[in-house]
């Protein structure tokens, strides 16, 4: 246990460093707020990964000291050389995508099993722009000059009261998805809930925790995850999470429900035509789904 807890502090250490130097390339001959100021550098985004890097790594010490987590593992995995090769690989065309959406000006961020690392040869790179600032037709035109053309696109909304996403799809399982309007605060959550990761926290190899289309709650861990059970342990997960408990009971609802069921219904599931634009698409919509309508006229679209 102690062996395991300072190779751990060590890790901690190191990548903490790394994230200090780059604060500290900030400095370097920039000694006058002047300087900082007429090149409109912030060191907020900077701090601000630092620490929540800093919070989630000592909160997986305690958890490993067992200070932390009042549950009891399901499983602890161990991976092998070949999936942390494929973690990589993947997180590589994650890199390459988010790196093509900010060079836009756009945010973005890998959710899911990329961003937890529990990784399968059949897992998605799944990005997301919660917020896009251009136009979905020019997002998908300046990326799809990067990445080829897409496989197919879609735009997907999952009831009448939800906010409509629009998926374009690449090869190599990429998937780019950004919402079709603003997301409501629980809608963020979604992606929260099943463990977010920016471009940064790539760059650092950070794993956050998150839970699977199983419900189970993936730690990471220096040799892989341990694995929590959600259902009797909702308050607790969404304190770790940082999401509200109502997230994490809808999430139960509607991955039981699909577990039981097998894929549930969506309201509107519209796959464009080739030769269809988005503007297009959106039209058609707008005039024969009426919740989808009045969902975006919320919006003012």
């Amino acid at each position: 246990m102690l062996s395991s807890l300072s190779n751990k502090l060590y890790l901690l250490t190191a990548r903490s460093i790394l994230l200090i130097k780059d604060l500290l390339r900030h400095f370097k001959h920039r000694n006058s707020p002047e300087y900082l100021l007429s090149k409109k550098t912030s060191l907020e985004p900077h701090l601000l990964h630092l620490t929540v890097f800093l919070v989630l790594s000592f909160i997986n010490l305690s958890v490993e000291m067992g200070d932390s987590l009042n549950i009891k593992p399901e499983a602890e995995v161990r991976y092998t050389e070949d999936r942390w090769k494929l973690l990589q690989r993947k997180r590589m065309r994650a890199k390459e995508t988010i790196s093509i959406l900010k060079d836009a000006g756009l945010v973005s961020f890998v959710y899911g099993s990329i961003a937890r690392g529990d990784v399968e040869e059949s897992s998605d790179v799944d990005v997301v722009i919660p917020r896009p600032t251009l136009p979905h037709s020019l997002i998908e035109e300046m990326v799809s000059k990067e990445l080829g053309d897409p496989l197919c696109r879609e735009i997907v909304q999952a009831t009448p009261q939800s906010t409509p996403k629009y998926y374009i799809h690449y090869s190599d399982s990429t998937t780019i998805s950004m919402p079709i309007g603003r997301l409501r605060e629980r809608e963020e959550e979604f992606y929260k809930f099943g463990g977010m990761l920016d471009l940064r926290g790539i760059i650092v190899n950070l794993r956050v925790p998150g839970v699977s289309k199983e419900l189970k709650l993936i730690y990471p861990t220096n040799f892989g995850h341990v694995e929590y059970p959600v259902v009797g342990n909702e308050e607790i997960v969404a304190k770790i999470l940082g999401v509200t408990r109502y997230t994490v009971d809808e999430r139960v609802r509607v991955l039981t429900k699909r577990r039981i069921l097998g894929t549930t219904g969506l309201y509107v599931n519209y796959r464009l035509q080739p030769d269809e634009n988005f503007e297009e698409a959106l039209r058609k919509l707008k005039m024969t789904k009426k919740g989808f309508r009045n969902r975006l006229s919320e919006e003012y679209l």
